[in-house]
């Protein structure tokens, strides 16, 4: 709710802000393309987060699987490695359950999970 607030907030001072900046005579056209913009970073915004998180997630799967020794991985999660897509679409595939079975001294990549996303993020703005 907070954040709504600060969302319209912002959208209700706005005109006020860039009359003051670039004068009365180019608010709407200034107005308009800041009200399209927020449009389109709303709409295309959330998906783009969830591909590229989810991108992070199955290679962080897929480079815990290359450190697994393959009978292991098939016995723990009742197939081979070269189905892992198929693992990972089912959520059999799991970075906590391949950590179970992951050599002793494997990093969780769950804190890492968000660079990419966050990187990608830094470089648009």
């Amino acid at each position: 709710l907070f954040l709504l607030t600060c969302y319209g907030g912002t959208l209700s001072v706005l005109p006020a802000y860039i009359a003051d900046l670039w004068g009365q005579g180019n608010v709407g056209a200034i107005h308009g393309r800041q009200l399209a913009t927020f449009s389109v970073a709303a709409t295309i915004g959330p998906s783009l987060l969830s591909s590229l998180r989810n991108m992070s997630h199955t290679r962080a799967i897929e480079e815990l699987t290359a450190t697994i020794d393959p009978a292991k991985f098939q016995e723990a999660l009742g197939a081979p490695a070269s189905e892992l897509a198929v693992l990972i679409e089912k959520k059999t595939a799991t970075i906590p359950r391949l950590l179970e079975i992951a050599p002793p001294g494997t990093l969780d990549p769950s804190p890492f999970l968000y660079d990419t996303t966050f990187y990608t993020l830094g470089g648009l703005v």
